[in-house]
């Protein structure tokens, strides 16, 4: 059974919450500076390579094989300052507590035995992926770039989060979809990157982020015999466009 438009209703109601919510910061949103009291957003666009390990695949094998695939999405994040109000959190929080809200799509590979076929079976999975993430910046993050603005130009992160993704599996040998509706499933998260303020209120991010999934179904592969949860990763590069803390 195909259920390409079940993915695209899925996808177009994706992007309807997300494009609310972005409505609904950037209504929220003024400009500011480092004394007035404000908490500062940006949006952001993102891509890079993404990989599925699962029964079949291990890691030896993200090294022997090529099957990596594009990855994209797009996010919204809030920047907590603390500049205006100087306590025992301060220098602890001040430009480096950061909350994000993704919405990523994945399109990774996998090979494996398939035991209604009895046979070597190349599976695609299509998930889409909505995360939310807490980060820190180790060091002060000044994206505006002015020296009257506390902080530093680039910060190592890292960031811990849970993801919930909807997703199916497509058998590439008969092309169709191995389940007869989208599954969902919740993931535990983890990344670790670098940012880098490029631009006044402009911000190049460099990401590793690793998800474990709560589900072997995700490659399509359920052994009888070895339950085991499937987990996929993905590194890339993003640009982030930060409309609250600009120069006067």
């Amino acid at each position: 059974m195909n259920l390409d438009n079940d993915y695209k209703q899925m996808k177009k109601i994706l992007f309807i919450i997300l494009g609310l919510t972005i409505a609904q910061v950037s209504y929220s949103q003024r400009f500011g500076h480092v004394n007035d009291k404000f908490s500062c957003y940006d949006f952001g666009v993102f891509g890079g390579l993404s990989q599925l390990r699962s029964d079949y695949s291990g890691i030896r094998s993200s090294f022997e094989n090529w099957d990596y695939a594009f990855a994209y999405g797009i996010t919204v994040r809030k920047n907590f300052n603390y500049d205006y109000y100087a306590n025992k959190w301060h220098k602890r929080f001040d430009k480096r507590v950061v909350f994000r809200l993704g919405l990523m799509h994945f399109v990774p590979e996998n090979l494996g035995y398939s035991d209604t076929f009895k046979e070597t079976r190349n599976h695609r999975s299509n998930i889409y992926e909505l995360h939310f993430l807490a980060e820190y910046n180790f060091i002060k993050l000044n994206t505006s770039r002015d020296v009257r603005y506390n902080g530093y130009v680039i910060t190592p992160f890292a960031g811990l989060g849970f993801a919930v993704s909807a997703f199916n599996v497509k058998d590439m040998f008969i092309g169709e979809n191995i389940y007869d509706n989208m599954k969902f499933a919740p993931a535990a998260m983890l990344a670790i990157g670098g940012k880098a303020a490029i631009f006044p209120g402009v911000t190049l991010t460099l990401e590793a982020s690793y998800r474990l999934a709560f589900t072997d179904e995700l490659d399509g592969f359920d052994k009888v015999d070895t339950k085991t949860s499937d987990n996929y990763y993905f590194i890339g590069l993003g640009l982030n466009f930060n409309i609250g803390e600009m120069k006067d």
